[in-house]
C-alpha cells in the first residue's frame, strides 16, 4: 500500500493564539514528531511498508512497548512514545536558557551534559551548522507569526549566512538545497510518501533539513507533515521534529493532542511549564 497524504487544511485556530501557545505547539510538535517518526527512521520507504503495510497512522502499539523492529537491539530498545536526543537536547537547551535567562554556552554545556540519549557529536561541518541555522531561523519566524514564505525566506538566508562564516570544503549548497527541495515538492499534485521518497529522501545533509523546511512551509497541519515524514523513512525523526515544530508554532490545534498526551507519559517533559516559562523571555 502507498500512504498517500495531501495538503489539505485543518487550522481550526482559535481567533487569537498566544505566544505561549506558539511556543507549546512548537515544542510538542518537536516531542510528538520525533517519537511518531522514530518507528521508521533509517528505513527506506520500501522498508517502511514492510514493517507497516497500512501506513504509520500515529502510534503502531502500545504506548510504552517497545517498537518491534528494536526488540533485542542491544544498544537500545526504543519504546512507542519515547522521544530521542532530538527532543533531549532542545529541552536541555530550553531549560538552559530558563535558568540563566539568556543564552549561555556554559549553561547550555551544563546541560546538554546531563543528556543521557546523546552520542559524540558529529555535526560541526558547514552544512551542520548551515542546517542548524536555517532551523533555528525558520523556527524563530514561525514562533513570531511569520507567513511560510517568509519563514522559508529567513531560512535560506540564515543558512546563506552560516556558510559564509563557516566556510566548508565546497562550495556554499545548503541555502541553494533548501530552495530546489521546496520547488520539487511544490510542483507535486499532492504530497505522497513515495514520490517524496524518490524526489529527495532524507538521508543526507542536502535532504533532510530542506525536505522538512518544505514540508513545513507546505503544509497546514503538524499531524500530517509528522505522518507524511515517518512514512517517507529515512532520518524520519528529525524530519518530523523539524517540521512539527515549524507547523506547531505556526498553527498550535494542528498538533494531535492524544500523541503529545502519549509523549508526555512516556517522557515526563513537562513542556507546558517550559514553553511558559520561554514565553516571559521571549522579547
Amino acid at each position: 500500500m502507498c500512504f498517500t497524504l495531501t495538503s489539505t487544511t485543518r487550522t481550526n485556530i482559535p481567533a487569537r493564539v498566544t505566544l505561549a501557545d506558539r511556543i507549546l505547539g512548537c515544542l510538542a510538535g518537536i516531542a510528538t514528531g520525533d517519537a511518531i517518526g522514530k518507528q521508521t527512521e533509517t528505513l527506506s520507504h520500501e522498508d517502511v511498508l514492510q514493517w507497516y503495510p497500512h501506513g504509520i497512522r500515529g502510534f503502531e502499539g502500545t504506548p510504552g512497548s517497545v517498537i518491534p523492529r528494536y526488540a533485542g537491539n542491544a544498544k537500545h530498545e526504543w519504546r512507542i512514545g519515547e522521544t530521542t536526543d532530538d527532543t533531549e537536547r532542545t529541552v536541555a537547551v530550553a531549560r538552559a536558557i530558563v535558568t540563566d535567562r539568556r543564552v549561555s554556552h556554559v549553561s547550555v554545556g551544563r546541560e546538554l551534559l546531563r543528556c543521557t540519549k546523546c552520542s559524540v557529536s558529529t555535526h560541526g561541518g558547514s552544512l551542520a551548522i548551515a542546517a542548524a541555522a536555517a532551523t533555528a531561523a525558520a523556527v524563530s519566524a514561525a514562533i513570531d507569526a511569520a507567513a511560510p514564505h517568509e519563514v522559508l525566506e529567513l531560512a535560506e538566508r540564515a543558512a546563506a549566512a552560516a556558510e559564509r562564516r563557516w566556510r566548508g570544503p565546497t562550495a556554499a549548497a545548503f541555502g541553494d538545497a533548501v530552495r530546489i527541495v521546496h520547488q520539487h515538492l511544490q510542483r507535486l499534485p499532492a504530497l505522497r510518501a513515495a514520490e517524496i521518497a524518490s524526489l529527495c529522501f532524507p538521508n543526507q545533509p542536502l535532504t533532510i533539513v530542506p525536505l522538512a523546511l518544505a514540508l513545513g512551509t507546505l503544509m497546514q497541519s503538524a499531524q500530517d507533515a509528522i505522518l507524511l515524514a515517518a512514512n517517507i523513512g529515512g532520518d524520519s525523526d528529525s524530519v518530523a521534529s523539524i517540521a512539527g515544530a515549524i507547523l506547531g508554532a505556526m498553527y498550535p490545534t494542528t498538533v494531535d493532542h492524544d500523541w503529545y498526551r502519549v509523549v508526555e507519559a512516556v517522557n515526563d517533559h513537562k513542556l507546558v511549564a517550559i514553553a511558559d516559562a520561554l514565553a516571559q523571555l521571549r522579547h
